[in-house]
């Protein structure tokens, strides 16, 4: 069974979670009040105003379920009043927490699972109809690269350039071995593609053609298919060069077909 990320047209506004107290300091001022987010849409920057005493401090927060358990986890670097979200965040939750600049206890305000708008979710159910989806991207050294993601596999090709017809694949596996990918939070365009033990740092043209690879892999791939251990720091098979594409050349006709194109699905 596919489960696909939610839908929206129109960005929602969430308010703020009620709580027990008042979050008042000793004089009874309330440094953050009315907290409000609007936003909820990939590619919609979630945006807060509320009535401010001073500058507020802000933490945003990713909702993970570990263990049949949903937790909200800091997002690294998310600590402005506007928060610009990926595709890490598409069917997740997410929480905002504001504490006055003072201290003292948070003010928080929680969204509704992160969607899509009707273009970008109609594109993943074509990909997913059609059983196979293609990215143009490149690598550190600006040389063009192909991401060819169907039910069966995913290949990493090479073009000798943006205008050249042909291209080799540079390694290809089935999803019976880990396939992980990061998106860089810190460059909107970037991400890197985890093939077994090969590494590719990629580029795409747009955050929202980043975004799209990055769920339509995952939604290929399928909740079963296995994942690196995200303490890993080993980077061998690091496609920075020549050197990186001849190691992955060599693995290439030991690829595993083996996987049938079975159920997949979004996770």
């Amino acid at each position: 069974q596919v489960h696909l990320p939610p839908i929206a047209s129109s960005v929602s506004t969430f308010s703020q979670v009620k709580s027990d107290g008042e979050h008042d300091d000793d004089e009874g001022i309330k440094y953050v009040d009315n907290l409000q987010v609007v936003g909820g849409i990939l590619g919609k920057t979630f945006k807060a105003n509320g009535d401010f005493v001073g500058t507020p401090q802000a933490q945003w927060f990713r909702q993970q379920a570990r263990t049949g358990t949903a937790v909200f986890k800091p997002i690294t670097g998310a600590t402005d009043l506007e928060y610009e979200p990926n595709a890490d965040d598409v069917g997740a939750c997410l929480r905002l927490e504001c504490v006055g600049p003072y201290g003292g206890a948070a003010t928080a305000v929680e969204t509704s699972p992160l969607a899509l708008d009707p273009q970008m979710h109609a594109e993943l159910q074509e990909n997913l109809r059609r059983g196979h989806a293609e990215f143009h991207a490149h690598n550190q050294m600006q040389e063009p690269r192909i991401i060819l993601v169907t039910r069966k596999n995913i290949k990493v090709r090479s073009k000798l350039s943006r205008i050249a017809t042909s291209s080799h694949t540079l390694y290809k596996q089935g999803y019976d071995l880990p396939v992980t990918v990061v998106v860089d939070q810190h460059g909107p365009t970037e991400m890197e593609l985890k093939l077994g033990e090969q590494s590719f740092s990629l580029s795409m043209d747009s955050q929202r053609s980043r975004d799209l690879a990055v769920l339509c892999i995952r939604m290929f791939a399928g909740p079963n298919c296995p994942a690196h251990d995200s303490d890993s720091d080993d980077d061998s098979g690091h496609d920075g060069g020549e050197s990186s594409d001849g190691a992955s050349e060599s693995h290439k006709s030991g690829a595993s077909e083996s996987k049938s194109g079975g159920p997949i699905g979004f996770s």
